[in-house]
């Protein structure tokens, strides 16, 4: 539906309205992927930090993929001599990339459906139980609200006593997440604000080499933060030797440092060769 969407959008009046429908088919796939996503990791986090560790890893390095091929596909109009300027260049390059997608999709399924649920035992076993808790939730909550309807209606200190330890515990959890949990906001905080609205907004100089090629020149820019996501993405274990978890909000603070540099980068790139040239902006 999107790359049908995109493609009638550019070929018909009524632009408006099948661009409110791309719009919202975005919103309903990046809701899915979030959801895809969280599934993943949570499975992950049920069968061990190992298996954790592996699909964040490969999340970075689907980016990358990506990457690859957005490349290939520019590298393949450049030699037909297909024209950047009215889009049609970007247009191919989203139909192959949701291709991709797709294909991928399916190998994920293939992936969870024969690799982890009949040939890993491990992680078998432990999808096996979590699905045997997501069938009997819609019994068990039944049965959880009559009990705890019984005795909230019973009027003992028995209600306020559950309702009591609850909120402690949560409390106890909060209070030992936190520190984490606000280094994980800030550094969300940080990317979001640049990535990808601030990059995606320079423009190559007059001595640029890609000063004809702006597409290939966001798509490298795009593809310097999947690398080094992936790096950084395999280089915390070791790391985490090196720093101690209540020393990290130092480099969280010290990141914010990197705000005003990007927004030189679109407003002022002529005050800094960091800024302004193609090698600084890549090494940003």
């Amino acid at each position: 539906l999107l790359v049908l969407w995109a493609v009638l959008t550019r070929q018909t009046a009524h632009s408006s309205a099948l661009y409110g429908l791309t719009l919202a088919t975005l919103a309903v796939l990046a809701l899915s992927n979030s959801l895809m996503q969280t599934a993943v990791l949570g499975v992950a986090g049920a069968i061990g930090p190992e298996m954790s560790a592996a699909v964040m890893v490969g999340l970075g390095f689907c980016g990358l993929v990506i990457l690859g091929t957005s490349l290939l596909v520019q590298a393949i109009e450049s030699a037909r001599g297909v024209d950047e300027a009215n889009g049609d260049a970007g247009l191919m390059v989203a139909v192959v990339l949701f291709v991709e997608c797709l294909l991928c999709t399916i190998a994920s399924i293939w992936v969870y459906f024969v690799y982890l649920t009949r040939r890993n035992s491990q992680a078998s076993a432990v999808i096996a139980s979590l699905e045997a808790q997501r069938k009997g939730r819609n019994q068990g909550e039944n049965t959880r609200a009559f009990d705890m309807e019984h005795v909230l209606e019973a009027g003992t200190s028995n209600g306020s006593e559950v309702s009591e330890s609850t909120w402690r515990r949560g409390a106890v959890v909060l209070r030992e997440i936190a520190p984490q949990a606000v280094n994980v906001v800030s550094i969300f905080l940080v990317t979001m604000s640049v990535f990808p609205g601030v990059v995606l907004s320079w423009q190559p100089g007059s001595g640029s080499a890609f000063h004809a090629k702006v597409l290939l020149f966001r798509t490298l820019l795009l593809g310097a933060f999947q690398l080094f996501d992936v790096i950084g993405r395999s280089a915390a274990q070791g790391c985490s030797r090196c720093i101690a978890p209540q020393r990290i909000w130092v480099i969280v603070l010290l990141r914010f440092a990197l705000v005003p540099l990007f927004m030189l980068g679109q407003r002022k790139p002529e005050l800094s060769v960091l800024c302004g040239s193609d090698g600084g902006r890549l090494l940003l």
